[in-house]
């Protein structure tokens, strides 16, 4: 996998995923209840002993299939709730490059946008807690030279994209270092004619274990 330039990028398919487990597992418990629930009803063993409770009370003007469709619509909604939860959370984080830079969108009510000049990008963190690794999932984080917006960062506690598809996280680390390896070799060559007056800038991909 390969980034592209002036494409929009979310977290990736496990994200999504990971957020359907991680926020709405018993919304999607309750949708397959309600499911069940109208199926036994209208089909299978529970159909006798609706119809039967429903006849004993007549003033409800209720029936077996009424009910069961009821039912089916509790399941339908709640499996839109979840859909719809799991949306807000992904949309969370989006990510683009280009020619300069690479560019955070964070928030979907509250949106913060965030800047990173190659130039000023020092270090690549991923991160992998050891059950994200079954998943695919990783964190991803950037240390830039710019001591102000760096102390600001460190004082966040949190990543800077804190779920993110493994594949993904690493084909933008591979991006970013090749664009800020180009901007270290602009700048020696036109900076800096003696090696002993500048310090070249690292960048390394960290892996740690939880």
């Amino acid at each position: 996998m390969r980034i592209a330039f002036d494409t929009r990028y979310r977290s990736g398919t496990r994200t999504f995923l990971y957020y359907v487990i991680k926020y709405c597992w018993w919304i999607i418990g309750l949708a397959v209840a309600f499911a069940y629930l109208a199926y036994a009803m209208y089909f299978g063993g529970l159909h006798a002993i609706t119809t039967q409770f429903l006849a004993s009370n007549p003033s409800w003007y209720i029936d077996v299939g009424m009910l069961s469709q009821w039912s089916a619509l509790v399941a339908i909604g709640c499996l839109i709730v979840a859909y719809l939860r799991v949306e807000v959370q992904y949309r969370q984080y989006s990510f683009h490059v280009d020619d300069h830079a690479f560019h955070l969108r964070r928030g979907l009510f509250r949106v913060q946008e965030i800047t990173i000049p190659y130039a000023q990008i020092t270090n690549v963190h991923i991160e992998q807690p050891y059950h994200w690794r079954l998943l695919g999932l990783a964190q991803f984080d950037i240390t830039i030279s710019s001591s102000r917006q760096a102390l600001q960062m460190r004082k966040r506690r949190e990543f800077l994209i804190p779920v993110i598809d493994t594949s993904l996280a690493r084909a933008l680390s591979r991006f970013l270092i090749e664009e800020t390896s180009g901007y270290d070799d602009e700048d020696e060559d036109e900076e800096y004619d003696d090696e002993d007056d500048g310090e070249d800038c690292e960048i390394e991909t960290v892996r740690t274990q939880h």
